[in-house]
């Protein structure tokens, strides 16, 4: 009880067998109430106060099926590909890591806001010698920014930065973007630091 005070924790899930064996979870509130009825004496093992096992999702579970599960209880376990339980799943846990990953999108969001207001000084026929005409907003794409500032770099007035650099970097912010929105980011990606870079520039 002290030390889920301590780490502002409410439960704790119960896992045996190595991990792989999700057999209950201990409340603080189901503890309070023990002590209630018990004289303030805290139990002095586990079954007394153990509740049923939280609800568990799977590595590779959709982000939506965790969603509805946590809409209809108070948390979850994530079970990895070994079958052993690695993760605890709160909604305050769900919404702290929306809210960094949220911070990706608008990092991408802002940067092809600045790159479409570097392209508005390219004319319609520019434009067309990229593509048939000039894109919508939908069909904007890292690859069309590539082709078009390789092409007009010097109209774009960016000769004072190294040319091979950025396409590289345009390219990596390109694959970057598409794992961000995929949900399939790998963390160790160099994406990020090129949309930063790119940012400065």
């Amino acid at each position: 009880q002290t030390v889920m005070i301590a780490n502002d924790v409410s439960y704790v899930p119960l896992i045996d067998h190595e991990g792989k064996v999700n057999v209950g979870v201990v409340r603080r509130k189901t503890i309070w109430s023990w002590m209630l009825k018990n004289d303030g004496i805290p139990p002095t093992e586990v079954t007394p106060v153990r509740g049923r096992p939280l609800p568990s999702v799977k590595a590779g579970d959709s982000l939506s099926s965790a969603m509805k599960m946590l809409k209809t209880g108070s948390a979850l376990l994530l079970q990895g590909e070994d079958t052993v339980f690695t993760h605890f799943i709160s909604p305050r846990v769900t919404a702290n890591a929306l809210e960094s990953y949220s911070r990706k999108f608008f990092a991408i969001e802002e940067l092809e806001g600045l790159i479409r207001e570097k392209l508005k000084y390219l004319s319609n026929e520019n434009h067309a010698e990229i593509a048939d005409a000039s894109p919508t907003d939908a069909e904007y794409t890292f690859g069309y920014y590539h082709r078009v500032f390789s092409k007009f770099w010097s109209k774009l007035g960016l000769d004072q930065f190294e040319r091979k650099r950025v396409l590289c970097l345009i390219l990596d912010a390109g694959k970057y973007r598409n794992s961000v929105m995929h949900f399939q980011l790998d963390e160790a990606s160099s994406g990020l630091a090129s949309v930063q870079k790119l940012h400065k520039i």
